[in-house]
């Protein structure tokens, strides 16, 4: 079965939704070619506790985000890294249907931390807390 990139960003989005939006959690610089190339925002599911990051790199360079969950009373270190990405010019095809699928991989989270979101990507980060609760 053929499935599109778009088909890949809405099942990443979709499971990953939030209910409590937190700005500024994370910071980032772009080279002069990332100008609006680059989106972040965190949201935490009040009902699971988990701290949700979503990174949309548009940009041919990785970019370096710098994630603050300070706010948040306790972080499990354990976390899940789930990135699609690819150049701008592939695709998923019948010969070649898994061409371009999401990768999710064992990451090391912290109350600070830094990721590089590769070019041309979407990166879901999700983040376990042990209390479940904000202090913001």
């Amino acid at each position: 079965m053929k499935r599109t990139i778009n088909y890949y960003v809405q099942e990443l989005f979709s499971p990953n939704q939030g209910d409590v939006y937190f700005p500024g959690i994370v910071s980032y610089t772009l080279s002069d070619s990332g100008k609006n190339a680059f989106a972040a925002y965190c949201v935490q599911n009040s009902e699971t506790g988990d701290i949700i990051l979503k990174l949309v790199n548009a940009d041919s360079m990785a970019v370096q985000a710098q994630v603050d969950l300070s706010g948040f009373d306790s972080v499990e270190p354990e976390a899940a890294c789930t990135v699609l990405t690819s150049d701008m010019l592939a695709e998923n095809t019948f010969k070649n249907p898994q061409n371009i699928t999401p990768k999710t991989v064992a990451f090391t989270a912290g109350k600070s931390f830094s990721y590089d979101a590769p070019a041309y990507s979407l990166t879901v980060i999700r983040v376990k807390t042990i209390s479940g609760k904000s202090k913001q």
